[in-house]
């Protein structure tokens, strides 16, 4: 017999009646199934601070997930379903989403069928290492604890102009490497840990252990098949690796 929490078997179904239920086809395949785990290990950093990836819809990253890093995810085309935690809401272009680790995550488009959107998302990775290990040399960065606590809960950020601004320092990220594009980051996150105007998404910090193993004895307990999705995915440089 298969023993999973309660919690966790209740996000999974949740997350997957609601997907059943939704109003539009999301250009999933219905012939093919892939046991693909909800835990998305990105160990490989390759040697660098911070992960920058963009990609479109539909795409294999696009899964009910969780990872033991930050994602500063913003959404650039397409509307649809956000689900953080245990909680659902809608998403629209240039929602901008913070979430923690090991926090479970997922945009769903609401597209016509055989729609493509070539680049849906821009999206930060980053983890509490590279923040604890600054706040022995940089002090200042102290002051974004607040952000990186709220962020165990999924924020969504409301404020019209702050998002504008972080957009533009999306692409300057995207667009910069090296300490350039630190830097451009932790201007980004300066701006986000000011701003006021902010809803907290899931009503509990929901944090998953990050082993390979638990996670599969809750897909199997659910034993709920999610469609492969169709599309490709476009990286900038970093891959990522799944469990």
């Amino acid at each position: 017999m298969i023993f999973v929490s309660d919690r966790a078997l209740k996000l999974k179904i949740r997350h997957i009646i609601v997907l059943a239920t939704a109003e539009h086809d999301i250009a999933m395949s219905k012939t093919t199934r892939i046991a693909d785990p909800s835990y998305e290990l990105m160990d490989d950093h390759n040697g660098l601070s911070i992960i920058y990836r963009e990609h479109g819809f539909p795409c294999p990253l696009v899964r009910w997930h969780f990872h033991k890093e930050y994602e500063l995810h913003l959404i650039v085309a397409s509307s649809g379903k956000v689900f953080v935690g245990d909680y659902i809401g809608n998403f629209n272009p240039a929602s901008l989403f913070l979430t923690g680790p090991n926090l479970p995550h997922n945009w769903i488009s609401q597209i016509d069928e055989g729609e493509v959107v070539a680049k849906r998302d821009m999206l930060v990775n980053f983890t509490d290492e590279l923040l604890e290990s600054g706040n022995q040399v940089f002090a200042e960065l102290k002051t974004l604890t607040p952000l990186l606590e709220r962020a165990r809960y999924g924020i969504e950020f409301r404020c019209k102009r702050t998002i504008r601004q972080a957009m533009k320092l999306m692409q300057k990220i995207a667009d910069s490497r090296g300490i350039t594009r630190l830097g451009h980051f932790f201007i980004l996150l300066e701006l986000l840990a000011a701003s006021d105007d902010y809803q907290l998404l899931s009503g509990t910090a929901v944090a998953h252990t990050a082993d390979e193993h638990s996670v599969d004895r809750t897909n199997r307990a659910v034993d709920t098949s999610l469609p492969t999705m169709a599309g490709s995915c476009r990286w900038r440089k970093w891959p990522s690796i799944w469990a």
